[in-house]
């Protein structure tokens, strides 16, 4: 072969080879982004898993403590908190009521006062009756006993007559011919009144029903009837009078009578229906695209303006998130009643309330000019007039005047509130328990730490106690306090008791008072406690031998590490002994100390130098494990070199600190390889550059 042919041959086979090496370049290019994005994929599903994770433990959590909720008799202790003290701003807001506590303060107390009906029985029947109940129903009254269970298989009866008839009816409806059914029904109604004492009320419902949607009119008239049947004392076993006054109510509403739809809901609601609560939220929401006019129209209506003013300022339409609501329609709504309400109305506490929540404070002094002096809501929107004129002690007496008005439970009038310490969002327990938190706020910042402790415990808010008695007040300010405590009345009061008397206990304790912290300790603690104090009596004793006074502190560093928490955490920050130390808590100190001087909910100069002196040593999370690290430290300093005692000694004040604080167990690695080396313990954390594992029964891994 020739230089030339083989020249050509290799010139010619050059295309193949380049692509050959261009697919084998972009197949390594393509190759090398797949394992990138593989590896972005892969990360972004963990990064989701764990997301998705936390949400569904979270959403877990939630689902048990809802689920384990108890009642007043089985009360279990919920250490949780409004934690007031951590923010300003929700001291200037207002608390969202619940729309269904607003409902009852402007419901009637009896149905009628609103929207003329007959005097009928108008209750709610919540458990549904059948035909053969009220048969047998018919034979208790008229034979003195039940002689059936069911319908009989022959109504030829005269007796019977109403039932067969409405069954009949009720068939062809169901049938599809609505007329037909009508016309049987109408039949019905024709006999003589005392041959249709139990399905008389049924029959002119029905007619009624029958009518909702073609014609609105029609229906109504036959929903009055229904009603005046009631009234005139033929059977009403499925509560239809109430039942018709919600139908009207919807009817009107598909006319365009809104005012109208919503007092006819209202009365359904003093009947005791719960369906009138929702239906009444759904009216309201409707009117969010209403124009000027329209909403002007309303506010006119007394019973109206009411409910929607009732509905807005419950902030409805944000409750999922637990917030307040500030839409625009809030401002509009409260646009139209400025126009609209021109003279004293029973519900101008409610506007007023309105026109706080909207900032507009020419109107909260108007409307509480002139609402009810009875009124619970008018010493709160005085408490805020108060705060945002700088003048605390006015805003303190207006809160004891709602203290004073409120009961002590309000069932389920609860009002809502974001929470700003801890807890995302919690529901004070009454309105009373808010207004006590907020009281203790303001005396708290006016120095008064005993009166604003006691307010907070009263309220059960367990946040702001801790903070109080765990970093304001001194331990004998404290134990005082404790001593004075009353037992209690109820559940809640005694568990708030126990709660502080351990709360005592473990800050006497790390004080190094181990006698008077076993006074205020839990029995089920007292025998660790006791244990810790004689063992550090002995190792901190110089007239013992080196000998026992090592193994004596070498055993307080085990109870310290192991019941560390239960004898001297902390309950709130660092160490969160309120949750099992299994969240993080902020320190409620510097966030105290760093408020703005110019804000009403502030701490003193007092309280700031109080709070300096009463932290932990070291402020770090599970401080306790650096105490017991530091006694096991001091017991390996009494014993020998090369000592097996010695080397396990020093790996376990090491693993201590090893999973939480790598930096400061590293004396102790370091010390274990200087002074055991020829230790098995000190050769094997020679080869590991690290602490070996201790095998002994007392070893409490990282998360213990």
């Amino acid at each position: 072969m020739s230089s030339d042919e083989g020249t050509g041959k290799a010139t010619a086979r050059s295309p193949w080879v380049s692509s050959i090496l261009l697919f084998i370049a972009v197949a390594g290019v393509c190759a090398g982004t797949w394992w990138c994005l593989k590896g972005s994929w892969n990360a972004w599903i963990a990064r989701n898993r764990a997301a998705a994770k936390a949400a569904a433990e979270a959403a877990a959590q939630a689902e048990l403590e809802a689920a384990s909720s108890e009642p007043e008799d089985s009360f279990t202790f919920w250490r949780g908190g409004t934690a007031l003290l951590s923010t300003d701003l929700e001291m200037q807001g207002l608390p969202s009521p619940t729309f269904g506590s607003m409902l009852r303060r402007i419901a009637p107390t009896r149905v009628g006062l609103i929207v003329e009906m007959p005097p009928a029985n108008y209750r709610y029947v919540p458990v549904q009756r059948d035909d053969s109940s009220d048969v047998r129903l018919m034979h208790a009254l008229g034979a003195g006993g039940v002689t059936g269970t069911r319908l009989p298989s022959s109504i030829d009866d005269g007796q019977y007559e109403e039932f067969r008839r409405y069954v009949e009816a009720r068939e062809t409806l169901q049938a599809g011919d609505a007329e037909a059914a009508r016309s049987q029904w109408h039949a019905l109604l024709g006999l003589p009144p005392e041959r249709r004492p139990w399905r008389s009320t049924w029959a002119a419902f029905m007619i009624g029903r029958s009518y909702q949607t073609s014609d609105r009119t029609e229906a109504i008239r036959w929903f009055h009837r229904t009603r005046e049947l009631a009234a005139d004392g033929f059977a009403d076993s499925l509560g239809l009078a109430v039942a018709s006054i919600g139908w009207e109510a919807r009817a009107e509403l598909d006319r365009g009578n809104v005012a109208r739809a919503i007092g006819l809901y209202l009365e359904q609601f003093a009947a005791g229906d719960p369906s009138a609560h929702p239906s009444l939220h759904l009216v309201v929401r409707s009117l969010e695209d209403r124009s000027e006019e329209r909403l002007a129209e309303l506010a006119r209506d007394p019973i109206a303006r009411a409910v929607v003013t009732a509905w807005v300022i419950a902030g409805e339409k944000g409750r999922p998130n637990g917030g307040q609501w500030t839409d625009r329609f809030g401002e509009r709504w409260c646009d139209a009643l400025e126009s609209e309400v021109r003279h004293p109305t029973p519900h101008d506490d409610l506007f007023a309330w309105l026109a706080q929540q909207s900032n507009r404070p020419e109107l909260v002094a108007r409307w509480t000019a002139t609402a009810p002096p009875e009124s619970d809501l008018v010493p709160w929107l005085r408490s805020r007039v108060a705060l945002r004129g700088g003048d605390r002690l006015a805003a303190a007496t207006a809160l004891r005047a709602v203290i004073e008005r409120m009961p002590e439970r309000d069932g389920d009038d609860q009002w809502h509130h974001p929470s700003p310490g801890f807890e995302p969002f919690r529901e004070a327990s009454s309105r009373r328990a808010r207004a006590r938190t907020e009281l203790g706020a303001l005396l708290a910042s006016d120095g008064d730490f005993e009166g604003a402790l006691r307010e907070f415990l009263a309220a059960d808010d367990w946040d702001d106690a801790a903070y109080v008695a765990e970093r304001v007040m001194t331990p004998d300010e404290l134990t005082c306090f404790v001593d004075a405590m009353p037992d209690g009345r109820t559940d809640r009061e005694r568990a708030s008791r126990l709660g502080m008397r351990h709360l005592l206990a473990r800050r006497l304790a790390r004080g190094n008072r181990l006698d008077a912290a076993m006074e205020y300790m839990p029995p089920e603690h007292q025998p660790a406690l006791a244990a810790l104090r004689d063992a550090l009596r002995t190792g901190y004793d110089p007239r013992r031998t080196a000998v026992d006074r090592a193994a004596a502190l070498r055993e307080a560093a085990r109870i310290t590490r192991t019941k560390g928490m239960e004898l001297l955490g902390t309950e709130l920050a660092p160490d969160g002994f309120r949750d099992g130390g299994n969240g993080g808590c902020e320190d409620r100190a510097m966030q105290r100390a760093a408020f703005d001087a110019g804000w009403l909910v502030r701490a003193t100069t007092d309280e700031i130098d109080r709070t300096q002196t009463t932290g932990t040593i070291p402020a770090n999370r599970y401080h306790y494990r650096y105490v017991a690290a530091d006694l096991a430290w001091l017991a390996a300093g009494l014993m020998p070199d090369n000592d097996a005692a010695t080397a396990e000694t020093l790996c376990e004040g090491g693993r201590y600190l090893m999973y939480t604080d790598a930096r400061r167990a590293d004396r102790f690695y370091k010390a274990l390889v200087r002074r055991c080396r020829n230790t098995p313990l000190g050769a094997e954390a020679e080869r590991k550059r690290w602490f070996p594992k201790v095998d002994r029964e007392e070893e409490v891994d990282a998360e213990g």
